[in-house]
C-alpha cells in the first residue's frame, strides 16, 4: 500500500491473515519465493525487503535501486531475485541477506518486467523503448538483445515459461511475443465504436473472447 504495509490475505475467505513487511516508503512491487516462504517487496524510494510470509521474524531490508522499483522476480530455487527500476537499473540480489549481487543494467529507459528463466540460468528483461534483453545469471553478461517493434508500452509480463511476453501499449492494444519467434502470435485490440475487442461488422460483441494469451 501507499503506507508501506504488506499483508498477506486469504484469497478463499477474502480476509487480511498477517502484514510480514513495512517499508519505508509505497510499495511498488511484490513477488514470492516459489516456496512460498519468503514475502518480498520493492518501494518507491528504492528499498527491497524481503520478510518471512508467516510473520514473527524481522524483514531484512537493503537499499537497492535509486528509483521507484518496477518489478521483483525470483530464481527458482528461490535464493536469488532480480529486480529493477523505474530508471533501468537491473540488480540481482540474494533473498536470504537481502542484499545486492551485481549490477546487470544500467540505462535510462524505465524496465517493465524482469524475470528468470526456468532453468535460471539467465534474465529476460523489456524494457518501455520495447527493447528485449537477455543476460548470463551467473556471470551478468548481456547474452542478446532485440526490438519488439510495438507501440510504446507501458506494461509488461512474462508468461510462467518465459518463452512469450504480454505487452500492453499506450494505444490500448495487448499482444503476445514469442521470444524465439521474435514475433506478434496473438493481439487484442480496445473496443471502438461499442464493440468488444476484435469483433467483426454485425457481430455481437459478446459473442467473441479472446484466446488465452498463455495456452502452449
Amino acid at each position: 500500500g501507499e503506507d508501506g504495509r504488506v499483508i498477506v490475505w486469504d484469497v478463499a475467505s477474502g480476509k487480511p491473515e498477517r502484514e510480514p513487511a513495512v517499508l519505508p516508503a509505497p510499495v511498488t512491487a511484490l513477488a514470492w519465493t516459489p516456496d512460498t516462504g519468503t514475502v518480498l517487496a520493492g518501494g518507491a524510494d528504492g528499498t527491497l525487503q524481503g520478510a518471512p510470509a508467516s510473520g514473527g521474524s524481522p524483514a531484512r531490508s537493503v537499499r537497492a535501486h535509486r528509483a521507484a522499483v518496477t518489478c521483483i522476480d525470483t530464481a527458482p530455487d528461490g535464493r536469488r531475485a532480480v529486480s529493477a527500476d523505474a530508471d533501468g537499473v537491473v540488480a540481482l540480489w540474494d533473498t536470504a541477506a537481502a542484499g545486492p549481487i551485481r549490477t546487470l543494467q544500467d540505462f535510462e529507459e524505465r524496465v517493465l518486467a524482469a524475470a528468470f528463466v526456468a532453468d535460471g540460468t539467465r534474465v529476460v528483461t523489456v524494457d518501455a523503448a520495447q527493447t528485449f534483453r537477455v543476460w548470463d545469471a551467473a556471470g551478468c553478461g548481456m547474452l542478446d538483445s532485440f526490438s519488439a517493434s510495438f507501440e510504446p508500452i507501458t506494461c509488461a509480463a512474462f508468461s510462467p515459461d518465459r518463452k512469450r511476453a504480454a505487452l500492453g501499449g499506450i494505444d490500448g492494444r495487448v499482444v503476445a511475443w514469442d521470444l524465439e519467434r521474435r514475433a506478434i502470435t496473438w493481439e487484442m485490440r480496445p473496443p471502438s465504436d461499442g464493440k468488444g475487442a476484435g469483433a467483426e461488422e454485425g457481430e455481437d460483441p459478446g459473442s467473441r473472447v479472446p484466446p488465452p494469451i498463455w495456452v502452449a
